[in-house]
């Protein structure tokens, strides 16, 4: 999202919750931001690593349009009864949704990605070519989420 320009300076805090009733809930939260101080809470027992990095993404779009003052208070969390507040979600499901795509697909693909007569080994395409500048970071940050959602989380 910054090599992509997209306006998330300051960044959020991260918060992991391993909650129980989230977890065995079908509708239990997954996240949400809150924009008063700029956080982003992420559930994480019970979900897979992908999926929680994907509301990861959502939420950032959530402090961008905060960032831009383009995110109210709303009466309502039901996206039926405030037509605002759908647009605002359309736009953070759209736009997280193909941000997290396209990063997973520039790490699994590399700068081959288009390339149909690669002659790299099958092994090398597993590890992906740096193709923006804070590929490392990211996978960093990667890893150390899945660190702590495998149990290291306070």
């Amino acid at each position: 999202m910054l090599d992509q320009k997209m306006n998330i300076v300051p960044l959020p805090e991260v918060k992991l919750r391993k909650d129980d009733v989230a977890a065995n809930n079908f509708f239990g939260k997954t996240a949400y931001y809150d924009p008063n101080n700029k956080e982003i809470v992420l559930y994480v027992k019970g979900r897979h690593n992908k999926d929680i990095v994907r509301s990861f993404s959502h939420e950032m779009v959530h402090h961008m349009q905060n960032i831009e003052g383009r995110l109210k208070t709303y009466g309502t969390t039901n996206t039926n009864e405030d037509d605002s507040l759908l647009e605002i979600e359309k736009e953070a499901y759209l736009i997280g949704n193909i941000t997290f795509r396209n990063w997973e697909d520039s790490l699994k693909n590399g700068d081959d990605a288009l390339n149909e007569n690669t002659t790299k080994p099958k092994e090398a395409l597993k590890t992906p070519t740096p193709i923006y500048p804070l590929q490392d970071e990211a996978k960093l940050l990667a890893e150390g989420l899945a660190k702590l959602i495998n149990g290291h989380i306070n």
